[in-house]
């Protein structure tokens, strides 16, 4: 049994990032990290010092080899959970502060969906929830946390334009223009919903039948089963990065791609979301020098 100070921490901590803002999301998956943390110690928090983590997490890369990013967000996790307890004066200084992230290598290749993928996942999306959750994700470019937190009232048909109200940062609030791709998914669901009783203004957009948001893990599970369908590898954050590689490819500016996607600076868009093709790149230099 999960001693009570532990808990105690815990959960305040969980509470503050709340009271702060962070997406729900990602408070889930630091919520994870640092129980696998306390699982792992077995001992009051407070207690923990920078070799104790440090022995934690090599013994973790030992046995599970997890990526760099998933690395770098429990280490992220830690660090967050251990601060608050400094700024608590539970402890006199963070033991993980100190600790360097993994190193991202990056290959230079972002995973999208091309011309004929990209075609055939929409096309292989076939029940309604299949359709809003693949159509919606690939035409906006949003997180999926986003897209769990949209309401219906976030959704302007007649401005032709989506407010996303909850983000993981203030970067990420933001409005995306609704595509002619998308109008007809959306309303062809939002007629769906009201047949059914479930169309409200602070309703889920992404609604399960008792009026819920569904949820992340359903999410998932239905981009990999449409990608399977259409013989592609996808994930939510795949169709991320089309919306945003696509739309560069087709003349975008970099800086507007990187508002639509919610980025705080472009270098993040153009280092893992977005992806230049060389053929862009050749005609629009034929085009100049013509």
């Amino acid at each position: 049994m999960m001693p009570v100070d532990r808990h105690h921490h815990v959960s305040a901590w969980l509470g503050s990032l709340s009271r702060k803002g962070l997406a729900p999301g990602t408070r889930e998956k630091y919520g994870l990290g640092v129980d696998h943390f306390t699982a792992w110690w077995g001992r009051p928090l407070t207690e923990a010092t920078r070799s104790d983590i440090e022995t934690y997490l090599d013994e973790w890369h030992a046995t599970d080899s997890p990526a760099a990013s998933t690395q770098r967000l429990r280490l992220a996790a830690l660090k967050s959970f251990f601060r608050f307890l400094e700024d608590r004066e539970l402890i006199d200084r963070s033991p993980a502060e100190r600790i360097e992230p993994p190193k991202m290598r990056r290959d230079g290749e972002i995973k999208w969906l091309r011309g004929r993928d990209d075609a055939e996942m929409l096309a292989a999306a076939y029940s309604p929830n299949e359709r809003i959750i693949v159509w919606l994700l690939r035409w906006t470019g949003m997180r999926s946390a986003e897209a769990r937190s949209l309401q219906i009232r976030d959704v302007d048909l007649e401005g032709s334009s989506i407010r996303i109200r909850v983000s993981k940062s203030d970067s990420g609030l933001r409005v995306v223009p609704i595509t002619p791709e998308l109008r007809l998914e959306l309303e062809r669901w939002f007629d769906r919903l009201r047949t059914r009783g479930l169309y409200r203004p602070d309703a889920p957009v992404l609604s399960t039948e008792h009026g819920t948001p569904m949820l992340g893990q359903y999410i998932w599970r239905v981009v990999k089963r449409v990608a399977k369908r259409a013989g592609v590898e996808a994930s939510p954050h795949t169709l991320r990065r089309t919306f945003g590689s696509h739309f560069l490819n087709e003349g975008m500016r970099l800086e507007t791609v990187s508002k639509l996607l919610g980025h705080s600076n472009v270098s993040i868009t153009q280092a893992a979301y977005a992806q230049l093709e060389d053929s862009t790149v050749r005609d629009e230099f034929m085009r100049f020098i013509a």
